[in-house]
């Protein structure tokens, strides 16, 4: 089973996103100051792990645990893209954005060659609330064809294309 945990905001007059899927939970300061609390519910023993972070950077949870990882963000702009309905994408595997979109639109996507999941791909995503509208706008991106299937959607090559 997951293991529950908590993460506590502590906001001194800023602006940050936060993303929390089922694989990752990441905190992203675009001004101001935040102190993260990080440690598991209330009632439950550990200790809290406190983790101040400056504009510019980015606090990942490991695998959602206790542990995490801190950096500078190389685009502190793409962690909210949402907002403007893009997804940036920096070197990201067709991989990475199937797992991205189960999580956060319900897709269901799979691949026809498992090596089109290395294929990665820079640039701008516009995002849509119509799964076909999304699903085009990433074949495009990656030069796929998607083709519908009973429950899910199988993304190939273009034919002629290697």
């Amino acid at each position: 089973p997951a293991r529950r945990f908590l993460i506590e905001l502590q906001v001194l007059g800023t602006e940050f996103n936060v993303v929390q899927r089922a694989s990752e939970t990441s905190v992203a300061l675009a001004s101001g100051k935040v102190v993260l609390h990080i440690g598991v519910p209330l009632g439950e023993s550990a200790s809290v792990t406190e983790v101040p972070m400056v504009p510019g950077e980015v606090v990942q949870l490991v695998d959602n645990s206790l542990g995490y990882e801190k950096k500078i963000a190389s685009n502190p702009e793409a962690y909210a893209a949402w907002k403007q309905q893009k997804l940036y994408l920096d070197h990201t595997s067709l991989q990475e954005l199937i797992i991205k979109l189960e999580e956060t639109h319900g897709v269901h996507l799979a691949v026809a060659e498992d090596e089109l999941l290395e294929r990665k791909a820079s640039g701008t995503l516009p995002l849509s609330e119509k799964p076909e509208q999304l699903i085009s706008n990433m074949a495009e991106v990656y030069d796929l064809v998607p083709v519908s299937r009973e429950d899910h959607i199988l993304m190939e090559r273009r034919k002629g294309k290697q």
